[in-house]
């Protein structure tokens, strides 16, 4: 995982953002779980919130259930989502960063939110969720 001594600037974190995005949706789930710290432990539940929401809606897999985990094994789909635009910092130490996520080329309507965290001395980028905006 990523940790900066001080706070990282806006581009460091925007490009680190990036760097575990593109992992991700090239099916490199190991590389991206281990890039940036994530709020929730089973962060996986919020991969599958994509799956459920966007490719669901355009196509009938042989299990769409989480507990069946065809969308865990076959992560081709992922290849379909991308980032759009540069992102937006908010929060009241405009520490979280907001990135749109693109389905297919066009606005999803989700954003992949991202905050910059300081545990033990160190700054990390900390994974929050894939959400509608």
């Amino acid at each position: 995982m990523q940790t900066w001594t001080t706070k990282p600037a806006n581009e460091a974190v925007l490009e680190h953002a990036r760097a575990f995005f593109a992992a991700l949706v090239s099916g490199e789930i190991e590389k991206a779980d281990g890039m940036v710290a994530h709020a929730y432990e089973d962060w996986n539940e919020n991969v599958y919130n994509l799956f459920q929401d966007h490719v669901l809606v355009h196509t009938t897999p042989p299990d769409s259930s989480f507990e069946g985990e065809w969308w865990k094994k076959n992560r081709g789909w992922l290849a379909d989502f991308s980032l759009e635009g540069e992102g937006q910092w908010t929060g009241k130490q405009k520490n979280v960063l907001w990135l749109d996520v693109a389905y297919r080329g066009e606005p999803s309507g989700y954003i992949a939110e991202f905050e910059v965290v300081e545990t033990n001395g160190a700054f990390a980028l900390q994974h929050t969720a894939f959400r509608m905006a």
